[in-house]
């Protein structure tokens, strides 16, 4: 897989041919890094850096050589499938001389790295939408406080 800009916080091309502008119209990055809402929207917000650090996190986690998102979404759909069929699982790598407490470490320890990374990620979505609620609200007591301040002013001009 073939790292882009976005893939690092950086989701726009930049300047080509010697122009001095940046391009806004084109979505850039490696296929899975992207969030849909920046590939559907064009639009970024602070959570695309979130999805993007997480994403590679999540790869380091599952122990996986994924060449591409596909593969990586694979990984964890047969993650999933160890956590739900988890029994099974185990009977079937018994059979090929595998010590049923060696098998249930190594289970454990994979589902365990991928709900931590899960967890992660949620609190990370949450601590950005936060510090933005409360920089909403700031600018807006702003605005009423420069509001007040002109008002202030037009009535000393009178």
């Amino acid at each position: 897989m073939n790292a882009k800009l976005s893939d690092f916080g950086f989701a726009r091309q930049g300047p080509q041919d010697g122009r001095t502008h940046v391009s806004t119209a084109t979505v850039v990055g490696t296929k899975g890094y992207a969030t849909s809402e920046y590939v559907q929207t064009g639009r970024l917000t602070t959570k695309i850096d979130v999805w993007n650090d997480d994403v590679g996190k999540l790869k380091v986690k599952v122990e996986s050589k994924c060449k591409s998102f596909s593969d990586l979404i694979e990984c964890l759909n047969a993650m999933k499938v160890e956590k739900n069929g988890l029994s099974a699982k185990l009977e079937t790598l018994q059979k090929e001389d595998y010590s049923k407490d060696d098998l249930i470490q190594e289970l454990e320890t994979r589902l365990n790295s991928l709900q931590a990374v899960h967890v992660g990620v949620r609190l990370l979505v949450d601590d950005v939408d936060k510090v933005n609620n409360e920089l909403t609200l700031k600018m807006a007591e702003l605005n009423e406080k420069a509001k007040g301040s002109a008002k202030l002013f037009q009535k000393e001009e009178k």
